[in-house]
């Protein structure tokens, strides 16, 4: 994505499709998305689930095939401690990790999608380890995409996107 910037302030099209990532990385990547201040278009066309939901929410414009999917669950992170004699102080700071990356995973998706904070961590937790599985009808009415791509939708499409519509990202760095 830099190296698109530094050669043009022409917007980018991120295509998702993914299951998900390790937390620290997606935020990372969310952060250079927001840095960038060029409009990205998020393209959803297959899976939107765990850590992906956050980076599609940095796009300036959601859209999403037909049958695209989306998952909110609660976060894990594959961050490695260091091992510690002191078993419980370990423990008790992985918690604290933990449950600061879920908020602000929950943060950020709510601040951009038509639902509370409260409603997102309510998705999240139900069910089992895939938490909320919503299919792109809902995405749409709970505000995680801005349009669903109809199905003679083409590439070529994105070019006549009317730039003055896009604005960048409604997040403050």
């Amino acid at each position: 994505m830099f190296s698109l910037t530094m050669k043009s302030d022409e917007q980018i099209i991120l295509f998702i499709d993914s299951s998900g990532g390790e937390v620290h990385t997606g935020f990372s990547l969310i952060d250079t998305m927001l840095m960038l201040r060029v409009p990205i278009i998020g393209v959803v066309a297959g899976a939107c689930h765990s850590m992906a939901v956050p980076v599609l929410q940095a796009c300036t414009k959601r859209f999403a095939t037909k049958h695209s999917t989306f998952i909110l669950h609660p976060l894990s992170s594959t961050r490695k401690y260091r091992y510690d004699d002191d078993f419980q102080r370990v423990t008790e700071d992985t918690g604290r990790i933990s449950a600061t990356l879920h908020q602000q995973y929950v943060q950020f998706v709510a601040k951009r999608s038509k639902k509370s904070e409260d409603d997102i961590d309510r998705i999240c937790k139900q069910g089992d380890r895939f938490g909320g599985f919503l299919f792109t009808d809902d995405a749409l009415e709970w505000g995680l995409i801005d349009e669903i791509l109809p199905s003679e939708f083409t590439l070529f499409k994105f070019k006549e996107v009317n730039k003055r519509q896009i604005q960048l990202s409604p997040f403050e760095l």
